[in-house]
């Protein structure tokens, strides 16, 4: 099964993935937990001068949860800690596992 993560605005913490080749079926809605302070807090620990990553869990309408972690471009560091970013990305899951 194959993610994309399609345009997100941290402000609402809401997105819609649109999920490929799934039995689940497409456009189902993920809702964001505490995407904001995962991001702040995963800087604390991880951040330097030319990584940024973003680190978060979400879940959708059965309750399936999962964690994502992502590198982001450094120049994103300051939009995110804004609550101005948009951006996307692909993922996949398997077993449970986000894979980039």
């Amino acid at each position: 099964m194959e993610i994309q993560f399609n345009r997100t605005n941290i402000k609402k913490n809401i997105a819609t993935f649109k999920l490929i080749n799934s039995s689940i079926g497409d456009n189902t809605e993920f809702v964001f937990v505490n995407l904001v302070l995962y991001i702040r807090k995963f800087y604390e620990l991880h951040s330097d001068e030319t990584k940024v990553f973003i680190s978060f869990q979400c879940f959708n309408k059965t309750n399936n949860e999962y964690t994502f972690e992502k590198e982001l471009n450094p120049g994103t560091k300051e939009l995110i800690e804004n609550g101005e970013a948009i951006f996307g990305f692909y993922i996949r899951v398997y077993n449970n596992t986000v894979l980039f």
